[in-house]
């Protein structure tokens, strides 16, 4: 994935003037600026001792306000709400950005702080499923012995996601409590192994393996009846999607 450059904020002369960090369109962020006279004048680190100007019309709104950091290839500023991957109920109200993690001022004297790689934008969720998190009230498909089943979730508690069983009309049949591995986005594919009999004369031979199979009987009687004497019995196994 590619970051989401559109999302930056755009240029706010009155915050670069009071010292806010600001970054071209592309990200990019300038060696050192300075503003004077409502001029932003800018010095890239390949051009040292060189500042270009840039006025109000004359590409000032190439300019954007640099971010704290990126989350998910989404810009990330002081205000905005995250939220933790491995504890969804926790949120972060983010207020700075430090040594690869963000800090989230809880009251004037506390705050709190996570790796980058372990927050979100999506929340707030009860967990993550195969990559993407799951909301109370979502439907999903459990995959389990009595073959796969539509429910709902609901909550999470210590030992897995507390689910709603759901008939053909999405309604509450019961309520338990499944391991996250055994719930998927897609209902899962069930497949059950058969066996047979194939009949084959041996005084000739067939022309394909599809008429061989072209009756397919459930014992070795019932094959040898279809030839009479003259026939080789063949014992196939395949599988059939439930």
């Amino acid at each position: 994935m590619s970051k989401k450059f559109e999302e930056l904020r755009p240029f706010d002369l009155e915050a670069a003037k009071a010292g806010a960090p600001i970054c071209y369109m592309d990200g990019d962020i300038p060696s050192s600026w300075f503003i004077h006279d409502d001029v932003l004048y800018v010095e890239w680190s390949n051009e040292p001792e060189r500042f270009v100007q840039f006025k109000a019309d004359t590409g000032l709104d190439r300019w954007c306000m640099a971010p704290l950091c990126w989350v998910e290839d989404r810009p990330v500023y002081k205000g905005d709400v995250l939220w933790n991957k491995l504890y969804p109920e926790y949120r972060y109200d983010v207020a700075r950005f430090e040594n690869g993690r963000i800090y989230s001022l809880q009251n004037e004297t506390y705050s709190h702080c996570e790796d980058v790689e372990n927050l979100t934008w999506v929340g707030p969720h009860l967990c993550m499923v195969e990559g993407k998190p799951l909301c109370a009230s979502d439907t999903l498909w459990l995959d389990w012995s009595g073959g796969p089943s539509p429910v709902r979730a609901v909550a999470r508690d210590d030992y897995g996601i507390v689910i709603q069983h759901l008939d053909e009309r999405l309604e509450c049949l019961g309520q338990c409590c499944e391991a996250i591995e055994h719930l998927s986005w897609t209902k899962p594919k069930k497949t059950v192994k058969k066996e047979g009999w194939i009949a084959i004369k041996t005084d000739e031979k067939p022309v394909s393996y599809a008429a061989w199979c072209s009756h397919v009987y459930e014992t070795k009687e019932q094959a040898e009846a279809h030839y009479g004497a003259q026939t080789a019995c063949i014992r196939i196994e395949w599988e059939e999607e439930a």
